[in-house]
């Protein structure tokens, strides 16, 4: 109620430090000076919006003279549709494909050539010798980046697709998003919204699965590391030291890195793990909210991409990280 009485003074003051805080981020996230321009000293991650990439780019960045380039292919506008924001990804492609303008945008990031306000949001190195790239629209472009930049270690994170179809549902990303979560159409007609949902469940299934299934497959994919989100969840420790011995073969500018464990448990701010207790509700925190035919509809849109070899209808994946890229190559 005080706020509703504040004089025009005090709103003016209010906005001044407003303003002033903004200004001292925005030249904080400016005074990032990236001085070495080697793609080799770029690390990327790409992941599926909803699979944790936010938070193993932070684990990764965590080591010292480290920097993050958050999410660059985003810069431009014109890249989400439908819902806000409906993931746009950028199109499938080996290193034979031209990219345009996308292919420059990747490189220039992993070399150091983009610092804005939106790809540093967390000034993790002012001074920075390498940096972690990390994309939530570059999945179907993985086998490009492999094989193109060699030198370059690449990340491919993955998480059961019906964990990040839900999420995004939850949130309200889907392209449907006006009926899925129409808070009042859902207490007139459920059974509608319902639907809805598991028609927006598929839909964003069938995303995922084609770009994760074309990169998985595809032979310029040989070398990449694969991080499946649930042993991420389970045991974080583990799986960063699985990536400290994937970064050693790039031993000039990887080979000592070494994560801050304080970083593990730092969730990103659209994490739903504010209302979940343990890292088992973090992976299953959907299965409960479908019915066995939406998620036999799943299982139909997962072995068309031979994805069914990594994960089912159950929340966990059917293998390890290490036997994703061999049972894929079958």
């Amino acid at each position: 109620m005080a706020q509703a009485h504040r004089s025009p003074v005090s709103r003016l003051a209010a906005h001044a430090r407003w303003r002033g805080q903004q200004a001292a981020r925005r030249i904080r996230q400016a005074s990032v000076l990236d001085l070495h321009r080697d793609p080799a000293r770029g690390l990327h991650i790409a992941g599926w919006q909803r699979s944790g990439s936010t938070w193993l780019a932070r684990m990764a960045t965590s080591s010292a003279s480290t920097r993050m380039v958050y999410e660059p292919s985003n810069i431009r506008p014109g890249l989400f549709a439908g819902g806000a924001p409906h993931l746009h990804p950028l199109p499938l492609a080996g290193p034979e494909d031209d990219l345009g303008i996308d292919g420059a945008d990747i490189v220039d990031a992993l070399a150091g050539r983009v610092s804005t306000a939106w790809t540093n949001p967390q000034v993790t190195d002012r001074l920075p010798r390498r940096r972690v790239v990390k994309d939530v629209r570059t999945v179907g472009a993985v086998p490009w980046i492999a094989g193109r930049l060699p030198d370059t270690p690449v990340i491919l994170l993955l998480r059961h697709p019906m964990a990040v179809a839900h999420s995004i549902i939850e949130l309200g990303w889907n392209a449907d998003a006006a009926t899925t979560s129409d808070a009042e159409l859902a207490m007139r007609d459920p059974d509608a919204v319902l639907a809805a949902r598991e028609a927006a469940l598929l839909d964003e299934v069938r995303r995922w699965a084609v770009p994760h299934g074309f990169s998985l497959r595809h032979p310029a994919s040989v070398d990449v590391h694969v991080i499946l989100y649930e042993e991420l969840a389970l045991d974080p420790a583990a799986e960063l030291r699985r990536l400290a011995r994937f970064l050693d073969r790039y031993e000039e500018h990887w080979g000592d890195w070494a994560p801050d464990p304080a970083k593990i448990e730092a969730p990103s701010k659209t994490s739903f793990r504010r209302a979940e207790s343990s890292p088992a509700a973090w992976i299953d925190s959907w299965s409960a909210s479908y019915s066995p035919a939406t998620l036999d509809a799943v299982g139909a849109v997962l072995a068309a991409e031979g994805i069914d070899r990594i994960y089912g209808t159950s929340s966990l994946p059917l293998l390890t990280g290490d036997a994703v890229l061999d049972a894929m190559a079958r």
